[in-house]
């Protein structure tokens, strides 16, 4: 390996000193920024969790305004046949109190 590193460094025309910091430098940095990465990874999935989990509670809530929307006119519905009948058996004594009446 010191070989190798020593002919590249030949190669490229640097002096061993700045050879040793410039391999000292690059491989002690990458792995830090391989650390931040995934960190950058990991966030950016939590957050993606936390998106689709908003997205699923906002479902979630239109679903409950739908039900709820849905009994509100079931409710309008049946006081709407309570009244007709209402209305039929009032109108019904009415005219039994005018047949009564004729009689």
């Amino acid at each position: 390996m010191r070989d190798f590193l020593k002919r590249l460094l030949e190669n490229l025309n640097v002096s061993t000193e700045d050879g040793a910091s410039l391999f000292v430098t690059t491989f002690t940095e990458h792995p830090i920024n391989e650390k931040e990465k995934a960190k950058a990874k990991a966030t950016a999935k939590e957050k993606e969790k936390k998106k689709e989990k908003e997205k699923a509670k906002a479902k979630e809530k239109e679903k409950e305004k739908e039900k709820e929307k849905a009994k509100e006119k079931e409710k309008k519905k049946k006081k709407k046949k309570k009244k007709k009948k209402k209305k039929k058996k009032k109108k019904k004594k009415k005219k039994k109190k005018k047949r009564k009446m004729n009689k």
